[in-house]
């Protein structure tokens, strides 16, 4: 039985070993299908907890794992996102938890975001130069 203050993806909970592999199917069905900008942002927010929480889902799937570290590399691709910098620190969270043999083969591409996002950019219309677009951009490489 379960006690109080026990974490809703504690990994001997019922509801982690019974409902595990539908919360994660659903969560990723989502943040393919949905276009809510804010929906897709907590889904990419969610993909490491998950992955912490309830791995053996992930364990028992390897393209699910392949597919939620490409989700997040597509979150962070998409044109005009201003929330780029959520899925830099999904992405860098989840390379410090996942293997590390299957997170190596997506290292080239997340190299070249990080290197996009943290270019010196042009000066502006007036001359000042505009900082970095995104901080958090730096936590991957950690």
């Amino acid at each position: 039985m379960a006690k109080f203050g026990v974490s809703f993806f504690d990994r001997e909970s019922f509801v982690a070993q019974n409902q595990g592999p539908t919360i994660v199917h659903k969560v990723m069905q989502l943040n393919q299908s949905t276009r809510n900008a804010l929906v897709k942002k907590k889904c990419i927010e969610l993909i490491p907890i998950m992955y912490e929480n309830i791995k053996h889902v992930f364990s028992r799937d390897r393209n699910l794992l392949e597919g939620a570290i490409t989700g997040i590399i597509n979150y962070i691709k998409l044109p005009n996102n201003k929330d780029r910098g959520q899925g830099f620190l999904s992405i860098g969270r989840m390379a410090s938890i996942v293997d590390r043999d299957i997170f190596q083969r997506h290292v080239d591409s997340i190299q070249v975001l990080i290197q996009q996002e943290i270019e010196p950019p042009a000066a502006g219309k007036n001359g000042h130069i505009v900082p970095v677009a995104n901080l958090d951009s730096l936590t991957c490489l950690k």
